[in-house]
């Protein structure tokens, strides 16, 4: 399984829709395909895992600001029946949290950087 981070607009994420949204509704019964479809317009990046069987779960990593504190917010964090069980909510995780911890560390080293992260 391989995670990429993606912008929303992006072709491929545009291309791959119809699977983005048979994963939120094998994961969530009560939310709606429009739901979805708003995140993709709302937020910046979503992390999709792949494989060659197709898409297996997706969420969507918010950055947020505050004084010089960062924040990373994990929405909508989704995973598909087939792979259920398969640590894959871990390692969406772990890769959108390295990521952002790189980005804060580089940030951090400039004057007046931010003095905290936090994970919402």
């Amino acid at each position: 399984m391989k995670i990429t981070i993606y912008r929303c607009n992006d072709p491929y994420v545009v291309a791959k829709k119809s699977e983005i949204l048979t994963i939120a509704r094998e994961a969530f019964d009560d939310v709606p395909d429009e739901a979805i479809e708003l995140r993709l317009q709302k937020y910046p990046e979503i992390a999709i895992a792949a494989d060659d069987e197709g898409i297996g779960g997706f969420v969507f990593p918010t950055p947020h600001a505050c004084g010089r504190n960062r924040m990373v917010g994990l929405r909508f964090l989704t995973v598909g029946d087939r792979c259920r069980n398969r640590k894959l909510t871990t390692l969406l995780t772990g890769v959108v949290l390295v990521r952002a911890y790189r980005k804060y560390l580089v940030e951090r080293l400039r004057p007046g950087g931010p003095k905290n992260i936090y994970v919402i």
